[in-house]
């Protein structure tokens, strides 16, 4: 029986699925302190939206994205059991993740301690992630890796292995084509219930702002179970998160 374009992109998928499965387990992400918490939020820039509406003088927006319109902002372990029984509330881990434990530093980013990553990796991070002219990465991994004892090689290797994952997928290439157009929330949603093979969109966020009485697209969200990092994006990895911010219709911005 001969394949249509659509089962052959799915198909592609899950070779591209499969084969950076092995590259995954080779690097497993093990945190080994404050193992109690039960997802990770994989959270991606829309760089277009986000640029216009929060870009002004960032290093990041200067120039065009190598890796394209979606970029790899960052891995967000959920709330720890343990820190919850401790009355830390929900919107403070996400204020303030590891920082709880050492304070929030003055002075922007690039203050932070400079990571020390192989050189290959360093590379394809500043593909993926433009906030790396902007010291993004230092953040990130202080602020969402550090305390639970995961290496800076370990935790970007595997944000990495599922951006590109996301970024490979069908739904994003529908985001892509659209960019310019004001666009439906559950357009998206269906398409994401779709290509996902998902009866739930819960595990999707669209995070907007709203500027010149437009709500632009500039962030979005994909929660994966902990333990099921390495079958993302299958399923039964996915993790429900909590609502978006976009309205029922927003802008996918193009580029400038």
């Amino acid at each position: 029986m001969a394949m249509t374009g659509r089962m052959l992109k799915r198909v592609g998928i899950g070779l591209l699925a499969l084969g950076m499965m092995g590259e995954a387990m080779a690097r497993s992400l093990s945190p080994t302190r404050l193992t109690d918490f039960e997802h990770y939020t994989l959270a991606l820039s829309w760089h277009p939206g986000f640029c216009h509406v929060e870009g002004r003088g960032r290093a990041e927006c200067a120039t065009d994205t190598p890796d394209g319109l979606l970029v790899l902002h960052g891995l967000w372990p959920s709330l720890p059991q343990q820190l919850r029984q401790q009355g830390v509330a929900q919107s403070e881990w996400w204020q303030a993740g590891c920082y709880h434990f050492s304070g929030e530093p003055r002075g922007g980013f690039c203050r932070l301690t400079p990571l020390t990553l192989e050189d290959r990796l360093q590379g394809r991070l500043e593909q993926a992630m433009p906030g790396t002219r902007s010291c993004l990465e230092r953040h990130e991994y202080t602020k969402h890796a550090a305390c639970f004892g995961l290496s800076a090689q370990d935790y970007f290797s595997t944000a990495l292995q599922l951006y590109r994952r996301i970024n490979a997928s069908d739904w994003s290439d529908f985001m892509r084509l659209r960019a310019g157009t004001m666009v439906a929330r559950e357009t998206l949603l269906a398409r994401f219930r779709e290509e996902f093979r998902t009866d739930s969109t819960r595990a999707l966020r669209l995070d907007c702002e709203r500027r010149e009485g437009v709500a632009w697209l500039t962030g979005i969200a994909i929660g994966i179970q902990r333990r099921a990092l390495d079958a993302f994006p299958q399923p039964r990895s996915l993790a429900p998160l909590e609502p978006g911010s976009c309205p029922s219709r927003f802008l996918i911005a193009a580029p400038s």
